[in-house]
């Protein structure tokens, strides 16, 4: 095996991405399931390596406060630890949950919904990042800026307004 060869084995190995490992970076176990990839498709596995949901979907993100976000049919949702389709199929982007709220695009802006697939903050923003301590970053009108959970914003001149 030639050395870089070697090294990506090494990350899959320790990320879980080509083959159902146990192990994240650091060498501890997680609890979790993780992605795995056979093929073409993406599903889950647990710490014994077992498949625990199938390899059905085109693309799979780490699971984040309980959720997953999932690619099917090139549309975005989220699955739950048991592997149900928690938040349906219907977003064309989509990002971690934190802080109880996660990024989706729709139509080409991006929005916040909460675990039950509310639009908890409507999806008006050119771009938005995950929250993090409170305050997710957003991008509007070519200006970024920052909105806490109940989707007020702070823009980097210091005006505050409601969404």
């Amino acid at each position: 095996m030639k050395k870089k060869d070697s090294k990506d084995k090494e990350r899959n190995d320790e990320c879980g991405s080509t083959k159902c490992g146990a192990k994240v970076a650091s060498g501890k176990k997680v609890s979790v399931p993780i992605p795995y990839r056979k093929g073409e498709k993406w599903g889950f596995c647990n710490r014994e390596r077992k498949i625990v949901v199938s390899t059905v979907y085109d693309s799979a993100l780490p699971f984040s406060e309980g959720f997953a976000p999932v690619n099917l049919k090139k549309r975005w949702g989220f699955i739950d630890t048991k592997g149900n389709l928690a938040v349906p199929a219907i977003y064309d982007g989509a990002g971690f949950f934190s802080d109880g709220l996660a990024p989706v695009e729709l139509n080409g802006k991006w929005g916040f919904i909460d675990t039950k697939g509310n639009m908890a903050i409507p999806a008006v923003y050119d771009h938005a990042r995950f929250f993090s301590e409170g305050l997710a970053r957003v991008k509007l009108n070519g200006k970024w800026g920052f909105i806490d959970t109940k989707g007020t914003q702070y823009w980097e001149d210091g005006l505050e307004f409601v969404a």
